[in-house]
This record gives C-alpha cells, sequence and structure tokens, in this order.
C-alpha cells in the first residue's frame, strides 16, 4: 500500500495545532462560503461608505470647494472588495504556516511551513488534534504530505497537503 489511510492505521496500531476554529468551516460548504463573503463584503461597503460620506461633509462644512470629492460608488468599490479578496487568496495559497504546541512531546518543532500548497483533504478542524503518524512522498515535483492525527474522541483525522517547499521552524 502506497498511501496510508485511517482504515490502515487502526489495523497496524490500534502535534496540536493552534489555527482559529469555525465549526460551519470543518467541511467545504460553497454556501457557507458565499454566505460570508457577501457577509464580509456588505459590512466593508457599509464602513466605506459611512468614511465616504464623513470626508464629503467634512469638504462641504471647510468649503474647500477647490477639492474635488467624486460621489460614493458601490459597484466600483465592490469590484475593488473583490479584487482585494482575489489577491488575498492567492497571496494565502503561497505562505501557509501551522503552529505547534510541542509541549510535552518529543520534538523540538513550533512551526510547519508550506509553500504554494494545496489542501488535497482535511477530515476535520486541526486545532487541538494529535499528530499521530506521517508520510511524504515526491509527486508531480511537488512533496505530499500524508498525516494522520488523533482527536480528543480517539477518533483519526486524515490531512493530506501538496506543496513546492516544506520546511520546519524549531
Amino acid at each position: 500500500m502506497h498511501y496510508f489511510t485511517k482504515e490502515w492505521y487502526e489495523l497496524e496500531v490500534s502535534a496540536h495545532l493552534e489555527l482559529e476554529e469555525d465549526k460551519q468551516a470543518e467541511f467545504m460548504s460553497e454556501e457557507y462560503f458565499q454566505e460570508l463573503y457577501k457577509q464580509k463584503s456588505e459590512e466593508f461597503l457599509k464602513e466605506l461608505q459611512i468614511v465616504h460620506e464623513e470626508i464629503a461633509l467634512k469638504h462641504q462644512t471647510l468649503k474647500e470647494g477647490h477639492i474635488k470629492h467624486e460621489p460614493f460608488n458601490r459597484e466600483k468599490v465592490a469590484e475593488n472588495f473583490y479584487q482585494s479578496f482575489l489577491d488575498n487568496q492567492n497571496r494565502l495559497k503561497k505562505t501557509l504556516t501551522i503552529i505547534f504546541d510541542n509541549s510535552g512531546s518529543f520534538t523540538t518543532i513550533t512551526k510547519m511551513n508550506l509553500d504554494n500548497y494545496e489542501i488535497i483533504r482535511q477530515d476535520s478542524l486541526l486545532q487541538n488534534l494529535l499528530w499521530v503518524n506521517d508520510e511524504i512522498y515526491k509527486t508531480n515535483g511537488k512533496y505530499e504530505l500524508h498525516v494522520m492525527l488523533r482527536n480528543v474522541n480517539n477518533e483519526l483525522i486524515e490531512f493530506i497537503v501538496s506543496a513546492e517547499h516544506i520546511s520546519f521552524e524549531h
């Protein structure tokens, strides 16, 4: 068997991570993603519109007629928000860092950095899990890391990630 699975590990053998937890984000849901995106976009647009109106009022109050103040363009701001979102997503896909709580363990590793990564499988959130076993392969010019984790209920969790470069910090 080339890649281990939960089933294989359970037959064979019968790291704590600190990531922000959101139970709804435990599994990929396009509906939930769209809901969050819409919520954050609306919050951003409302905040920007308030700032824009405050600036317009200040210019009007100070009678600064020589400064041209453009009206609030909701569509343009929404497009800028979307472009910033895409830019941020691209940046995040390149500088992922997983921080370990190694207290009580046999390792001094505190961080794992994954460059230009893609998460292939993630059975659940990665917070408060114990790192049980791992394998790494060179696949299609990238490293493919297979990690077996265990949660507080003693259930096995698989995490598989592909990255151009994986490094560890002590």
